[in-house]
């Protein structure tokens, strides 16, 4: 390739995403949904967290495994995330499971469940 480029791992990816924007970012990863046969008990899990999760954020994630948000308030957020999702996948059950990442303005992982 003859052109000037930068590469980035994913989580570095985030993390210049959020410095870009001056905002936090939040990366959700429905793991559980996704490496698991069991359909009976990831039916279980997406009726768990329908009743959690704001619709919009729920649909996005049953759309696709991974996910951003962009936030206001990180300090809100922070507490929901960790009041809503497991606290690590050794935590739950694998169709349980749900990765997050924040990551504040300045483009620093803050808070993760793994």
């Amino acid at each position: 390739m003859q052109t000037e480029y930068e590469i980035f791992q994913f989580d570095n990816f985030i993390e210049q995403s959020a410095l870009a924007l001056k905002k936090p970012v939040v990366f959700i990863r429905s793991y559980g949904w996704n490496h698991s046969q069991n359909i009976e008990k990831i039916n279980e899990s997406m009726d768990i967290y329908r009743d959690l999760l704001p619709f919009d954020m729920f649909e996005s994630m049953r759309m696709s495994e991974f996910i951003f948000l962009t936030l206001d308030n990180i300090e809100e957020a922070m507490l929901f995330f960790d009041e809503t999702f497991p606290k690590s996948q050794a935590d739950c059950d694998p169709e349980l499971y749900v990765f997050y990442s924040i990551v504040n303005e300045l483009g620093q992982t803050i808070l993760t469940n793994e």
